[in-house]
């Protein structure tokens, strides 16, 4: 009983950690893409990194594989994970595996079973790919993702739908967000999944322990 009482109590306090806060958000007309109404900042466990997605870009969450519907849900626990890895895939900055492995790291630290967590991981790594060319492609046909919230562009587009919204961004000549070197989370990035890959959680240790 002494065992199950600090299993539970230490469930609680890694529920109540999860590293990246609620989201802001608004949808667009049609519920198939959302607005993000203040930034969203993921600080990748104990580390120094942190993912900082801007106000004003625009996500659908989880992109999954029409074939994976049935099993992955498109919302969830893993929302706000699924916001951090379209910014990732949008701006190209880290590899694509790279984004893949930090959208991993976001899930556990947001609380999704490992089962969910490695399944959508394992589906990005296999099935990812047309959605980053996707993004690569949107970039050279100069078709924002980034609305700048502070101009006459945000009287309220989610009173249509985004690709509408998105092709008038590009006629009034928005210019795209510009892309930096690689910041120093995309090289961190297959250090510290292998890590959370290899390590079992800390209430195994407890548990271990009280054997």
């Amino acid at each position: 009983m002494n065992r199950l009482l600090l299993l539970l109590s230490l469930a609680g306090l890694v529920a109540g950690c999860a590293a990246i806060p609620p989201e802001e958000v608004k949808p667009f007309e049609d519920y198939a893409d959302w607005l993000l109404l203040g930034p969203l900042r993921y600080q990748i466990g104990d580390t120094e990194f942190e993912v900082v997605v801007p106000a004003g870009f625009v996500t659908d969450y989880a992109s999954i594989p029409r074939a994976l519907c049935h099993v992955l849900p498109k919302h969830g626990r893993h929302s706000r994970s699924a916001i951090v890895h379209d910014y990732l895939y949008w701006k190209q900055e880290c590899t694509r595996g790279q984004a893949d492995k930090i959208m991993y790291l976001a899930m556990a630290e947001s609380g999704v079973d490992p089962t969910t967590r490695y399944t959508m991981y394992k589906a990005l790594e296999r099935f990812g790919e047309a959605a980053f060319v996707s993004n690569k492609n949107d970039r050279d046909d100069h078709l924002p993702r980034l609305i700048p919230l502070d101009s006459e562009y945000m009287a309220d587009p989610t009173k249509g739908v985004w690709p509408e919204y998105r092709k008038y961004l590009r006629q009034q000549k928005v210019p795209l967000d510009e892309r930096g070197p690689a910041p120093t989370y995309c090289a961190a990035a297959d250090r510290l999944y292998k890590q959370a890959r290899s390590t079992r959680p800390s209430w195994w240790q407890f548990w271990k322990w009280g054997r």
